[in-house]
């Protein structure tokens, strides 16, 4: 997708920064054709399996696995 913009300068806050960064012109533009191209590339989730603790019994029984696995 090609948009028709004028990049003259750029304001944008990120998320995973408090602080805002600015680009301009050709920065801009290679920033919109990354972002662009990451959406394009985005893979499909991963398949996960869960088990619902339902009881205090289950949730002790877990908790000592993970100490046994975790050397605890």
């Amino acid at each position: 997708m090609i948009y028709n913009i004028e990049f003259k300068g750029v304001c944008m806050a990120t998320s995973s920064i408090t602080k805002n960064f600015y680009l301009s012109g050709k920065e801009a533009e290679a920033f919109a054709n990354a972002v662009e191209l990451s959406f394009q590339e985005r893979k499909p989730p991963a398949q996960i399996s869960v088990n619902k603790v339902q009881s205090r019994e289950e949730l002790q029984k877990l908790m000592m696995k993970r100490n046994r696995v975790n050397g605890g």
